[in-house]
């Protein structure tokens, strides 16, 4: 039941069908007043995709947090592992279609044919969820990338995507970050992945024991203080001689 809803929320290209309400271009035949028409109409067109992406984004994102959250490991692990598939396939599909099309994404701008528009939503919202799942989950994500095919598949769509160039500052930080972590990209010398369950683990445990350490030096300070004070209170001793 939760993999059906999250497919048709995440996996269908929502985007693509927000922007069939977007007015088609004029057929006006003033020349200069059809060009300026058809500018500002295609601006428009690409801002509200703009914006309703980055919204799908943080609906992504917040899916992928909750299901961290779910008390069921075994059910936790189908679920990521279904819905990787399931990205997978649909990438797959889509890249036969856009490769057939023969389109650039360093156009940066959604075509007018209605199928390629669609499969080109896909890939910009579902390469993103992809890569998401790598940073919170990247042992199991790795090990499916380091498939050949796969591999393949995610850095045709990874490249794609950042060519478009349509994502917020956010995403592509994410994007980067992942990159990293699959090792689309070179990793920087002080990479690290915030997200990963093991390296939270580990910096959850380096952090108590620095806290413990801490805690160790106050209690040791605390008590030479009260040394300190006792000695002043009782004041100088006298030595066997003196007595």
């Amino acid at each position: 039941m939760i993999f059906s809803k999250l497919c048709v929320l995440f996996l269908l290209p929502l985007v693509y069908a927000a922007l069939n309400n977007v007015p088609s271009k004029h057929s006006d035949d003033h020349g200069d007043h059809k060009k300026v028409t058809e500018k500002s109409e295609h601006i428009d067109e690409m801002k509200i995709y703009q914006q309703l992406l980055k919204n799908k984004r943080m609906e992504q994102s917040s899916a992928v947090r909750n299901m961290i959250h779910l008390s069921d490991g075994d059910q936790q692990k189908k679920l990521v592992r279904e819905l990787v598939s399931s990205i997978i396939s649909v990438l797959t599909a889509t890249r036969q279609i856009i490769e057939k099309a023969k389109f650039d994404p360093r156009s940066r701008k959604l075509p007018q044919d209605e199928k390629l528009k669609e499969k080109i939503s896909e890939v910009l919202e579902n390469t993103p969820f992809f890569m998401e799942f790598a940073l919170y989950y990247p042992h199991f994500v790795t090990k499916t990338y380091k498939k050949p095919d796969v591999k393949e598949l995610i850095d045709w769509a990874y490249r794609f995507s950042l060519d478009f160039g349509i994502y917020d500052e956010s995403t592509l930080k994410m994007m980067n970050l992942a990159g990293q972590e699959l090792r689309i990209i070179e990793r920087s010398d002080d990479f690290f992945n915030p997200y990963d369950k093991i390296n939270m683990r580990d910096a959850l445990q380096a952090e108590l024991v620095e806290q413990a350490k801490q805690a160790k030096m106050e209690k040791d300070k605390k008590k030479r203080e009260y040394a300190k004070t006792q000695k002043r209170k009782n004041g100088p001793s006298l030595s066997r001689g003196e007595l």
